[in-house]
């Protein structure tokens, strides 16, 4: 169990949160580690810091980007250069538990699984106690189709992030993360999927995701073409499908559950510079994916015709919903 593990960590003007996080890091319980900070342009001073503090420890090393390359980014170049047999994803302004990467680690030794996932808690402090015990539990064996469904529903966020997860490095043989504006784990973690039957689930919160509002990946604004380019990133993802198989239910809540998102977004960009655009391309991608939805057995029957109405009868649907509302109240 002495494995190189090759933590990669995306640094972007988080001055005030890097002693925090790469503190954790350095506290970790598991010691053969390759620190590969990548400092993505940053103009706070978070570049300077990084270069300081990997001259107090000899696992921790820099590599400064010439040019700002967003999130996916200095992941790639993490990955370019990391050595280890696995891989650890964290973002600079978060930090985790002392024991984080020994329990994951340990999870996929034991199973033979090569991903191997933990549970996380939202904090607004950055001196949560990384060492508190930790309470007794069980790892689970997660079908991955259970995985799939929770990550595309957008119910679990656990499932859909790469920042609480150890990867086997033969796991992710040739995958990149797409230059995407959001959504970029999404994207990668499907295709990870797509290679495992089960994962294993660590259900303890060992991952601090820290509510930072300065956030790129946590701007709660979630603007116009934030959402426009969600929906088509989104359904790239058929792209890595095939109609064959277990697959064939992924592509089905791809599909499904992206129309349903559309409904709510065509609403909210009603009114914007964006909404010819976005009305344009969900046009399109409805054109190329209607057939698939109409006759999948993965998604039910009312919701495909809650979509069909609302998108090409809004105002017929809007009777129906009042009409419903109406009856309830009666009752």
């Amino acid at each position: 169990m002495t494995e190189l593990i090759s933590v990669i960590i995306n640094v972007y003007n988080c001055i005030d949160y890097l002693p925090t996080s790469l503190g954790s890091v350095r506290e970790q319980t598991y010691n053969n580690l390759e620190v590969i900070l990548v400092d993505d342009c940053s103009t706070d001073g978070s570049g300077e810091y990084c270069d300081k503090f990997c001259k107090q420890d000899e696992r921790f090393r820099v590599i400064h980007h010439e040019k700002n390359t967003g999130v996916s980014g200095p992941r790639n170049t993490g990955l370019n250069h990391a050595h280890g047999e696995y891989v650890y994803f964290m973002d600079g302004d978060d930090y985790i538990h002392s024991e984080m990467i020994e329990r994951l680690h340990s999870a996929i030794y034991e199973t033979g699984i090569g991903l191997a996932v933990c549970d996380y808690v939202r904090t607004d402090a950055l001196d949560n106690d990384i060492h508190c015990p930790i309470q007794d539990y069980k790892c689970e064996l997660i079908p991955i189709e259970q995985v799939v469904f929770g990550m595309l529903s957008r119910v679990e966020l656990k499932w859909c992030v790469s920042w609480n997860k150890l990867f086997r490095r033969s796991l992710i043989d040739g995958l990149v993360f797409n230059d995407y504006y959001s959504i970029q784990d999404q994207d990668f973690n499907i295709r990870v999927y797509q290679r495992l039957e089960r994962l294993v689930f660590i259900p303890a919160p060992l991952y601090y995701y820290y509510e930072n509002p300065k956030s790129l990946q946590r701007d709660a604004s979630l603007n116009a073409k934030r959402f426009h380019l969600n929906t088509i990133y989104r359904f790239r993802m058929l792209d890595y499908l095939s109609k064959k198989g277990r697959e064939k239910a992924f592509r089905a809540w791809v599909i499904g559950f992206g129309y349903l998102q559309m409904l709510t977004r065509i609403v909210i960009l009603h009114g914007t510079a964006e909404e010819t655009d976005y009305l344009r391309d969900c046009n399109a991608i409805i054109h190329d994916t209607k057939r698939e939805f109409i006759f999948t057995r993965n998604f039910p029957f009312k919701k495909k015709a809650r979509f069909l109405l609302s998108w090409y009868y809004p105002r017929v649907y809007g009777i129906y919903e009042k009409k419903l509302i109406n009856d309830g109240r009666r009752r």
